[in-house]
């Protein structure tokens, strides 16, 4: 019997040995399952974190945008009523004034200024920032340049402009040379007393804008002195956007007044 037993206490230690073997590596495995699920939760817990901060930047530069919108706007309003009441002056300076020659160059600083405080009004309006309505702009210029001229009702202003934006910094001179092209038609092309009728063309093109101003008044004669100011203007303005005035007349067929503007539009209005 004891060489019985020796056998059996032979075969039954290596069972021993490996089940305790097998007991260590599925303890071994459980803690490394659990070391695995700390990280996983300590994963989650910081991408948490981050998702909560990423939020939090978008929430407060959104906040930031906003009250920038709303300051640009509230800038172009004090603007606005500040060349109101410059213009204001102006008007009641020019009824004071009895040569007309000094109340001519006070009437052309009122529409001038004018002009550019339209460009703030409907930046304010339309509450943008970086960019302003082509169409919109031009309409807007064409009616209020002919009530300036209100004593030549039989002389009609059409305005034809495609839908486009044009960048803040090409806003005020492209403005200010409309003004000053279509103020020369409606003060000098039918300075006879003829009814007739001015034209105003804006298209868009592919880096830029053509704009076309053609009268059917008097023709050559009513172009005013080519070292007036408001040629002079005229081709600064138009060399700010890029291009070049020019001026073609017959006599009495009219004038047309070209420039071929050259920038980059941001885009085309919706």
């Amino acid at each position: 019997m004891s060489g019985f037993l020796q056998w059996l206490r032979q075969r039954a230690t290596p069972s021993l040995a490996e089940s305790a073997g097998s007991l260590a590596a599925e303890a071994a495995g459980a803690a490394t399952v659990s070391d695995q699920s700390a990280e996983l939760a300590a994963l989650r817990a910081d991408l948490a974190f981050q998702t909560r901060a990423v939020a939090d930047v978008e929430q407060r530069l959104g906040e930031a945008l906003a009250l920038q919108a709303d300051l640009a706007r509230e800038l172009h309003h004090r603007v606005k009523n500040n060349l109101q009441i410059v213009i204001s002056l102006l008007t009641l300076q020019a009824r004071r004034v009895e040569d007309p020659a000094a109340r001519h160059v006070l009437d052309q600083a009122r529409v001038r200024i004018h002009a550019i405080a339209l460009v703030h009004r409907l930046l304010y309006e339309d509450g943008e920032t970086d960019e302003i309505n082509a169409r919109l702009l031009t309409q807007r210029l064409c009616h209020e340049l002919h009530a300036n001229f209100g004593n030549r009702p039989d002389v009609e202003l059409a305005c034809d402009a495609d839908d486009f934006a044009i960048p803040i910094p090409v806003a005020m001179p492209f403005t200010l040379l409309i003004v000053e092209l279509v103020s020369n038609a409606l003060r000098y092309a039918f300075a006879d007393g003829r009814s007739g009728r001015v034209m105003v063309l804006l298209r868009q093109q592919p880096d830029g804008a053509h704009l076309s101003i053609t009268d059917d008044g008097i023709g050559c004669a009513s172009l005013p002195n080519p070292t007036g100011s408001g040629i002079h203007l005229a081709q600064a303005f138009a060399g700010q956007l890029g291009g070049e005035l020019n001026l073609a007349c017959q006599l009495e067929a009219g004038v047309q007044a070209n420039v071929d503007m050259h920038w980059q539009l941001p885009k085309t209005a919706a």
